[in-house]
């Protein structure tokens, strides 16, 4: 097996291309939304760049856990920052289901043109 590159806190090469892959899809979906609120005038969907921070947060406390855990901290530490992992996990799965119930209530009840046809072309809802 080869060699993986790791990066300076010890990160390997792999997870810092997936979190920059995520990131980069996180900015093209508040660009989007940034748009969206230009072009209709509307802050109607703002509460999807606020849902999507907090999404990040467990992804930041798992990996604050993981590399709390290889480097020895105390079960004390890692069982708080584990905690605080379990209830932002918990809030974004609620929030997956609001988002998930936003876009068969609003945008079906009254959709604009081009969302209509994004949203048709990317989930196949008709």
């Amino acid at each position: 097996m080869g060699t993986m590159v790791r990066a300076r806190d010890g990160a390997s090469r792999r997870r810092l291309l997936v979190l920059e892959a995520l990131l980069a899809a996180s900015a093209a979906v508040t660009v989007g939304v940034t748009a969206r609120v230009v072009y209709l005038e509307s802050l109607e969907t703002t509460n999807l760049v606020w849902n999507l921070f907090l999404a990040w947060i467990p992804l930041v406390l798992a990996l604050v856990v993981y590399d709390g855990a290889r480097r020895g901290w105390s079960a004390g530490t890692l069982a708080t920052v584990g905690l605080g992992w379990l209830l932002f996990l918990i809030a974004t799965v609620m929030a997956i289901g609001r988002i998930a119930y936003w876009g068969v209530s609003k945008l079906r009840s009254r959709p604009h043109a081009t969302d209509r046809a994004a949203w048709n072309g990317t989930f196949r809802v008709n």
